[in-house]
């Protein structure tokens, strides 16, 4: 069966069976049941997909799109609509698996069918090939591009995966070999209104739901900080965010006293005093979060570490 869709602005027709290296209706079946088990993953909030930024790294950032990132402009999900695919990473805040590659966590809301593949580690997805200088707003010079390279597994640098981009795996067998030593990569299709497989609803937009700050030892850097910080809070207000949280990883942090309060002062400096807080100012020793306080105004619960070296600070956005 033959059908068209909308891509970068040309109507391609494909063979419904062979969409994305789907070759037989055997494998459209395997790829509708994982993309099932992923829908009833991320029911219960336990786990999240984040897209990461920083105002000073990353293909949003401030240096590489002329002083300001899109999502200082407008709302998150107008910005990614336009674009092909985003790549994002799954990780749980409470269990403390998995990591975001940069400190600036946007956490969003997926809509199951718009996962086009997962991986267990990084596999630098060209997600604006095909457009000039590789940015998402670049002229679209290549529309056909960024399939190509979809179905050969090609990377950033060229190299091949060995398998397609658009490889899903189960969601327990995935979050089974997930660390915290590492981040993972999830591909998301960001337009809407696409028809990836067949029996599985027509793709929509991609949400944000919120803001998480990973306070670490790699970006206890006063200007990083401060940029971070007034980024968040423009992100926040665009997008009608109430709150935003910041999770201090202590494991991470060299000196707690001269990194953590350090890190905690600044926040308040700019966002005031928290909703909430775990954060003692002279604690020094592992935390038992099992015994703290988990409820607060706009505070989720699946975003407080359950133990380990962490504290959560919950900062109002007015």
């Amino acid at each position: 069966m033959i059908c068209s869709f909308l891509y970068n602005g040309v109507f391609v027709k494909i063979n419904k069976l062979n969409s994305l290296s789907v070759n037989n209706m055997n494998n459209v079946i395997k790829k509708r049941r994982k993309l099932y088990s992923w829908q009833q993953g991320l029911l219960n909030g336990d786990f999240q997909i984040i897209h990461t930024m920083s105002s000073e790294i990353g293909v949003t950032s401030k240096r590489n799109l002329g002083g300001i990132s899109p999502f200082e402009r407008a709302r998150f999900e107008d910005v990614v609509s336009t674009w092909d695919i985003m790549s994002g990473s799954l990780l749980s805040y409470s269990k403390g698996e998995g990591r975001g590659a940069l400190p600036t966590h946007l956490v969003l809301d997926v809509p199951y069918q718009n996962i086009l593949g997962t991986h267990d580690s990084d596999v630098w997805f060209p997600n604006h090939a095909g457009r000039l200088d590789n940015l998402s707003t670049g002229i679209l010079v290549n529309p056909y591009d960024l399939v190509d390279r979809i179905n050969r597994g090609k990377a950033e640098d060229d190299k091949l995966l060995g398998v397609p981009f658009n490889t899903l795996e189960d969601f327990k067998f995935f979050t089974s070999k997930m660390s915290d030593s590492f981040h993972n990569e999830i591909l998301i299709i960001c337009k809407p209104e696409l028809l990836i497989i067949d029996g599985v609803p027509k793709t929509a937009r991609v949400k944000l739901k919120d803001i998480v700050y990973n306070v670490e030892g790699d970006f206890l850097n006063k200007i990083k900080i401060k940029n971070d910080i007034k980024t968040v809070q423009k992100i926040a207000l665009i997008n009608n965010l109430k709150s935003v949280s910041f999770i201090f990883d202590h494991e991470r942090i060299s000196s707690f006293y001269q990194g953590s309060i350090s890190f905690y002062d600044e926040i308040r400096h700019f966002l005031g005093d928290p909703i909430y807080t775990s954060f003692n100012r002279s604690v020094s020793t592992k935390n038992h979060f099992a015994r703290k306080l988990k409820t607060a105004p706009n505070l989720s619960y699946a975003y407080h570490p359950l133990d380990g070296y962490r504290d959560l600070a919950v900062f109002p956005i007015n």
